[in-house]
């Protein structure tokens, strides 16, 4: 894998929390935005932003066991609490209350 993609997820990884930009991350690699997803998905098959997306989804799991989804999707950046249960769910196949309860059982 390329250097600047490993530089980059490392940077994803260690921004879950709030709102990270792909444009931030771009320009943190002193590459432009466009050229940085174009790269970016050729090294890895996903756009950085589902990327992103997708470690921050694996983080909620995690997260969910000890605050609530509301919390959870706050603090990884997602004022719309609706729109981050839709995308745990489409990643994950249930919501992140489901997720929940069948972690307490």
């Amino acid at each position: 894998m390329n250097n600047f993609v490993q530089l980059a997820i490392q940077l994803m990884k260690n921004n879950l929390y709030g709102n990270t930009t792909i444009a931030t991350i771009a320009h943190s690699l002193h590459m432009s935005p466009a050229n940085f997803s174009a790269k970016f998905k050729q090294a890895t098959g996903l756009s950085p932003n589902k990327y992103l997306t997708n470690l921050k989804l694996l983080h909620a799991k995690t997260q969910l066991k000890r605050k609530n989804v509301t919390e959870v999707a706050f603090d990884l950046g997602y004022e719309n609490i609706s729109h981050f249960i839709h995308l745990f769910k489409e990643k994950f196949g249930i919501t992140p209350k489901q997720y929940t309860l069948r972690q307490e059982n």
